[in-house]
């Protein structure tokens, strides 16, 4: 079977007959571009069209696969030939069409499975957030309770929002406890001062972590701070004349009120 063939016969069929493309499309239900491939050998019509179109052009289905006219001596066997090669053709495109329908349904078992798997873990990460969200609030709830509890007092929301505790001539102050959503994780710090009208004096800054900061002034009112460790020893540099003296001077004072705020921190955050 001669594609070649058989499209010249297709084209010279449909002009005799004054149709375009387009119409012998319309009767068949399919594209113009599939008639145009037929005629350009490019293709053969499906086995299903060959009746409907040979009734078109007014031709028998082995005088269209043929690609001519059949005169009456030609043989069975060319006939036959002919029906069996188009069948075939159609057999491939069928297998083909099975391949690529398979293959699809593969490519779209993947995607669903990637969305469903995503559309898990978004909803896994946004129950986990929701549930430590959750956490927190309790969290800060319960610190503010203990607050209560120690007699710490709101103070002047015009100044800071923190909470205070004067203890003899030490204020003791807890900035308002917030979590932040962004890393789910609250502030969690005690500051000490000598003198929390003026922010002078001896200011200890704590947040549970090796490292305890003692902030003071110097004659120059240079605000200078001194690294101690949980116990309250210096642990500066040794060459840090400035640093020593104070610290030797005021080494008592720093010990017990680093003690005193790791006290509150343990009835505060615990």
């Amino acid at each position: 079977m001669d594609q070649n063939n058989i499209g010249n016969f297709i084209s010279k069929l449909r002009k005799e007959k004054g149709l375009t493309q387009n119409d012998i499309a319309y009767k068949l239900g399919v594209t113009d571009k599939a008639v145009s491939k037929w005629e350009r050998g490019l293709g053969c019509p499906d086995i299903s069209l060959l009746i409907p179109l040979s009734d078109i052009l007014e031709v028998s289905v082995n005088e269209l696969l043929l690609g001519k006219k059949i005169k009456e001596n030609i043989s069975k066997k060319q006939a036959d030939d002919a029906i069996k090669e188009t069948i075939k053709l159609s057999d491939n495109k069928i297998k083909k069409n099975l391949k690529r329908n398979k293959i699809l349904k593969i490519i779209i078992c993947i995607v669903l499975t990637l969305l469903l798997v995503g559309t898990f873990l978004v909803v896994k990460n946004y129950k986990e957030k929701e549930a430590k969200k959750e956490e927190l609030k309790s969290i800060v709830i319960k610190v503010q309770s203990n607050l209560n509890r120690l007699k710490f007092v709101k103070d002047n929301p015009s100044k800071s929002p923190n909470y205070i505790l004067e203890d003899n001539e030490t204020t003791y102050v807890i900035p308002e406890i917030k979590y932040k959503s962004n890393n789910q994780s609250i502030y969690k710090e005690i500051l000490s001062y000598s003198d929390y009208n003026t922010y002078s004096g001896i200011i200890i800054y704590y947040n549970n972590t090796n490292n305890v900061s003692v902030y003071y002034h110097t004659d120059d009112n240079d605000m200078l701070v001194i690294p101690c460790d949980k116990k309250g020893n210096y642990i500066g540099k040794k060459n840090n004349k400035t640093d020593i003296n104070f610290y030797n001077e005021n080494e008592l004072e720093i010990k017990e009120r680093i003690e005193k705020i790791q006290e509150i921190w343990l009835k505060v955050y615990k």
